[in-house]
């Protein structure tokens, strides 16, 4: 159970929605960018249903965009693009999967992160977003057999292994990251999204206790390990001798 401070060569955040990488591993990615990482951050969905109130979907994606754009930036990434989905009109289809294997392929990330699928129920008030779950499988399955198999997709480019992935947000974790370095990043990068702060359908909290919020967070998921400020996965070894 004890942490994996190594940080790859590079790194692929694949998540549903415009600020779910920087709220399910910013603090990894902003660690792991301050020692060398190449960290890449794929949106799966444009966020044009990311609000409590009815709004122009259009108008909001486009802000959406530059806020992403900006906390992208406050982290660390080397990159940050949109599929330009919209929410909650996701499936498990062949065209997502053939996107997010030509991303892998192109990219050829040594760790993906993204959201692990088998968490449905994550407390008594709160079930996980269909998006969330429609990623997490779809990106599992682009990952192998989709892009490691050369057989699969062959016109796609040339076959990657990717050597880990891990999950967030998982009730089995089984790897935790340091983020006592990164999490004034994340925190900077959460309030990038302003638009899913007070009266937002995200956060709906006051900018003033994001960084108290996050911390506490950090703490939490720290628990029963060395560290103090942490962020917890489920690790996925897909190359045994690394």
């Amino acid at each position: 159970m004890a942490p994996n401070p190594k940080a790859p060569r590079s790194a692929l955040a694949i998540y549903a929605h415009p600020d779910d990488a920087e709220l399910a591993c910013g603090g990894t990615l902003a660690t792991w960018a301050a020692e060398g990482t190449t960290v890449h951050i794929v949106v799966v969905c444009r966020g044009d249903k990311g609000s409590s109130v009815p709004v122009d979907p259009d108008q909001l994606s486009t802000v959406r965009e530059a806020e992403s754009r900006k906390a992208a930036l406050l982290l660390g990434a080397h990159e940050w693009q949109c599929l330009g989905h919209n929410d909650g009109e996701l499936s498990e289809s062949d065209l997502l999967r053939r996107e997010l294997v030509r991303l892998v392929r192109t990219l050829r990330p040594e760790v993906v992160l993204t959201a692990d699928p088998t968490s449905v129920f994550l407390g008594p008030g709160y079930f996980n977003h269909r998006d969330h779950r429609v990623v997490g499988w779809s990106v599992l399955d682009a990952v192998s057999p989709g892009s490691s198999n050369p057989n699969y997709f062959p016109d796609l480019g040339a076959a990657h292994q990717v050597q880990r992935v891990l999950l967030s947000a998982s009730l089995e974790p089984d790897f935790w990251v340091d983020v006592s370095s990164g999490v004034d990043a994340k925190v900077l990068a959460v309030l990038a999204h302003e638009t899913q702060l007070v009266g937002g359908s995200e956060l709906g909290v006051d900018a003033s206790l994001v960084g108290e919020m996050i911390r506490s967070r950090a703490s939490v998921e720290a628990k029963g390990t060395s560290l103090q400020l942490a962020e917890k996965f489920r690790q996925l070894r897909l190359v045994q001798d690394e």
